[in-house]
């Protein structure tokens, strides 16, 4: 009997004003099979769906277990999607498109539309697998060797274009520990006579003057870069002025991606030296260390290339070029990308960090502390048990200066006393 239909708003069931031949249809998001009136007259909810779609005699056929039963093993066609709603009516049409029967009942249109999302999880299911197994057989070949000298060498990771899948191979056996905010020092603990006090921001992006009251007092402020957003001279300026008032007898900066005027590579004229000279109220350092109460800091400013790319490498030998520069007495780094797997998680669920950064770090410098930012939506902190990373960035994901500056405490070494800095 030939009916015209409309389509079912929730399961896409049907096509509007054409005649089908079949009496049944089976509804994705409940797994239920409906009658054929699918016309959208008094609407009524359906158990397990999302929205109110069917109708009240489609809801007759709900309480129909029986007239279910027997339509489950009927020969006629059925029209199938697969649905954007629960994990458990997805798992039911995949179980589904293994019985043969159902297979046969499938049109054309319908089949080739189910198929497309069948490839689709399997080659999700197909990636997973593969990491799965890379992490089983996978040796760590960045593990570094040393040489008859004692010298430690990292090599480059074979994966070092996907840090995601690099990822899922280290932290099998490498530590990666969030460090919730409620375990962070508070920004208004007391400075103590016997340990420096670091302050660390990042990715202020022109915005410094908005949040000066919510910078703590300390003795070193750290900025990991992206102070501006595309290294303007009156932007290099009003910072330089803002950083000023600040009351830290010390500043350390860095620049980042947006400081495209500081890079050779993408200064106009290449007049780096210029800019970098209206920085008069910081210690500006460029692949350079500084020591202040006898703590060795170190400022790079790479990143792997992305946007805006002012002082960016390609993964693997280029930045590990960078980093082997960093020297292995080194207190405190910063840098403005971070290294893989530590706080640089982005909006859409990729890692950004670097692999040989993150090798330099736990196998041959080790310092107490690594301060970055550049990846906004993943300011935080967290912890190898060796190092600890802190992601400064104050703006969010939407340049809102938001987010917190974050301190630590380094305690003196013996015999230096704060005055004489």
């Amino acid at each position: 009997m030939e009916r015209e239909i409309e389509q079912c708003r929730d399961c896409n069931m049907g096509e509007h004003g054409k005649n089908i031949e079949s009496t049944t249809h089976q509804c994705v998001l409940c797994t239920t099979f409906h009658g054929t009136k699918l016309t959208s007259n008094s609407t009524t909810s359906c158990p397990g769906a999302s929205g109110n779609h069917h109708t009240s005699e489609e809801n007759e056929s709900h309480s129909m277990n029986d007239n279910q039963a027997s339509r489950t093993s009927s020969s006629e066609p059925v029209e199938c999607v697969i649905p954007n709603g629960s994990t458990a009516a997805r798992r039911s049409v995949f179980e589904r498109f293994k019985n043969p029967d159902f297979i046969g009942k499938l049109n054309c249109v319908s089949y080739a539309k189910a198929s497309d999302a069948v490839k689709r999880e399997n080659s999700h299911v197909s990636k997973r697998y593969e990491v799965e197994k890379l992490k089983q057989q996978e040796t760590d070949n960045s593990a570094p060797t040393v040489s008859e000298k004692g010298d430690t060498h990292i090599g480059i990771h074979k994966y070092t274009d996907d840090p995601c899948t690099v990822y899922e191979i280290l932290r099998v056996k490498r530590i990666f520990q969030q460090i919730p905010q409620k375990k962070r020092m508070p920004v208004d603990t007391p400075i103590f006579p016997d340990k420096v006090r670091f302050v660390c921001i990042s990715d202020t992006h022109s915005q410094l003057h908005k949040c000066l009251d919510a910078i703590p007092p300390g003795d070193v402020l750290i900025h990991a870069g992206d102070f501006s957003n595309i290294g303007r001279v009156t932007e290099i300026m009003n910072f330089n002025k803002t950083m000023g008032s600040l009351s830290h007898k010390h500043k350390v900066l860095i620049a980042g991606n947006h400081e495209i005027t500081f890079d050779e590579k993408t200064a106009p004229g290449n007049n780096t030296g210029e800019m970098r000279e209206l920085i008069t109220s910081a210690t500006y350092l460029q692949d350079k260390t500084i020591e202040l109460y006898g703590i060795n800091i170190y400022g790079a400013p790479w990143a792997p290339e992305f946007g805006i790319n002012a002082f960016g490498l390609p993964r693997g030998e280029k930045l590990l070029e960078k980093w082997q520069q960093i020297p292995s007495n080194t207190d405190v780094l910063i840098t403005h990308g971070p290294p893989l797997g530590h706080c640089d998680l982005t909006k859409s669920m990729q890692r950004a960090g670097c692999v040989e950064l993150l090798n330099t770090i736990q196998f041959r410098v080790k310092p107490k502390f690594h301060i970055f930012g550049h990846i906004h939506e993943a300011h935080g902190m967290s912890t190898d048990g060796t190092t600890t990373y802190i992601n400064a960035s104050i703006c969010n994901l939407g340049y809102k200066t938001v987010q917190s500056p974050i301190i630590f405490d380094i305690p003196l070494p013996e015999g230096v006393c704060k005055e004489d800095f």
